[in-house]
């Protein structure tokens, strides 16, 4: 009996997210983050290099980092993204130029993040109070900043994991007799772990509004998963010469493209997900202090 009711529990939770998914319109708000972030991609990875490249060097954050993006997406469309961020710190020589080119990228990159914030704002049926323009501009940006923070930790902790998982294959294979085939799932295990992390801080921080820790954990594990699994068919059809192909020379453009509209498909899923469980527990998601509810009525025009 208990299992049924936990069985009739996930489905009818699953169908509130799929239900709200069509409500929300989530594959346009899907869209627009993903054309909203070709324009932040750029500086956001090369703001990455440089935070990790405090640690380990430039030359080792830029290939750890390629090949991350590779694993999720294709060498080619990882080549291209490292490329674009090249391309952008090209901002000068001088001491002024250069910090001049950092506050440009600093403010292209942490515009994705206000993006993703109204759009999850817009999914959780709330929105901000009216405040004066500038200065919820700058808490958006100062809270912008410290996602960009959390993503340059959660890439040298991943950095780190995988130079000791390295230097521990030759150990584990041969002393501890562990086979080798089963050393790619700890990377597959990291990767999901840094992803739902990654998830759950952006469902926490970023919306005006205040979820328990336990219904983010749901949606950003479910959320990771799913992204774990499908980013290996994305890779997959990614990397197929007839995708490129098809659009000449914007191919590599429509790579970045399809990846990033995919990721936020999932990071949208996920959000749905936790918004459903939550109310399906019985702790509906409520705004913060400084938000409130919004509500959609619709109305027919009288004859």
């Amino acid at each position: 009996m208990r299992m049924k009711l936990l069985e009739n529990f996930w489905v009818a939770t699953t169908k509130d997210a799929g239900t709200n998914w069509v409500k929300d319109k989530v594959p346009r708000l899907a869209a627009a983050l993903a054309f909203y972030s070709m324009f932040s991609i750029a500086p956001l990875l090369l703001i990455l290099v440089r935070l990790t490249g405090f640690f380990y060097g430039e030359a080792t954050a830029r290939d750890e980092l390629r090949e991350q993006l590779g694993e999720m997406t294709s060498p080619q469309t990882a080549e291209t993204l490292m490329n674009l961020a090249e391309n952008a710190s090209q901002s000068g020589d001088s001491v002024w130029a250069t910090v001049v080119g950092f506050g440009a990228l600093f403010f292209g990159a942490s515009g994705v993040f206000g993006q993703l914030q109204d759009s999850l704002n817009s999914i959780w049926g709330i929105k901000s109070k009216p405040e004066k323009g500038w200065l919820n501009m700058i808490k958006k940006r100062l809270l912008s900043f410290g996602m960009i923070l959390v993503i340059g930790f959660l890439l040298l902790i991943s950095l780190a994991l995988s130079t000791v998982i390295s230097s521990m294959t030759n150990t584990l294979s041969t002393q501890l007799s562990v086979p080798e085939v089963l050393l790619p799932a700890v990377n597959v295990t990291i990767s999901f772990l840094a992803i739902a992390v990654l998830f759950g801080m952006i469902f926490k921080v970023l919306p005006d509004a205040n979820v328990r820790t336990r219904d983010v954990a749901v949606g950003a594990a479910i959320a990771s998963a799913l992204f774990t699994i499908g980013k290996f068919f994305l890779a997959w059809y990614l990397g197929r010469e007839s995708t490129t192909s098809a659009y000449g020379a914007a191919g590599a453009f429509v790579l970045v493209l399809l990846w990033v509209y995919y990721s936020s498909l999932i990071l949208f899923l996920g959000a749905e997900f936790t918004h459903a469980y939550a109310n399906r527990k019985g702790s509906p998601i409520e705004p913060s202090d400084h938000a409130v509810f919004v509500d959609t009525v619709e109305l027919e025009q009288p004859a």
